[in-house]
């Protein structure tokens, strides 16, 4: 915990917050002296389960927002002349088929097996 705080608490983020648990004892002990403070309580949240909001203040000095790690040039302009950086390509088509179809255009396997239902 201390190499992540340390990592972070670099002048150019104001906070790290996560999810916990209430009935999580040791994980609200370890946050807490590690200096996190509860800031909310999500009652009903995640599958109906309750939750806190953990968050630890940094000192940040930095004007403006991080952007993280950015790609070098090269890599920036390959993927601009692909189209998008983040849209995906559908996979190529070779001779054998692809795993990737979906679910309606692919045949069933002339190899499988019918499953059998399970019995209660």
């Amino acid at each position: 915990m201390d190499a992540f705080i340390s990592h972070w608490d670099n002048s150019r983020f104001h906070k790290a917050s996560t999810y916990t648990r209430p009935d999580n004892r040791p994980a609200l002990v370890l946050l807490k002296r590690y200096g996190y403070s509860q800031v909310a309580h999500l009652e009903d949240h995640i599958f109906g389960e309750d939750y806190f909001v953990m968050e630890r203040k940094f000192t940040k000095a930095v004007d403006g927002y991080d952007n993280g790690i950015s790609l070098p040039l090269a890599t920036r302009l390959k993927l601009k002349a692909r189209g998008s950086s983040t849209a995906r390509r559908p996979p190529r088509e070779t001779g054998r088929r692809s795993k990737h179809r979906s679910w309606p255009d692919r045949a069933p396997s002339p190899t499988a097996r019918p499953t059998k239902a399970k019995s209660r």
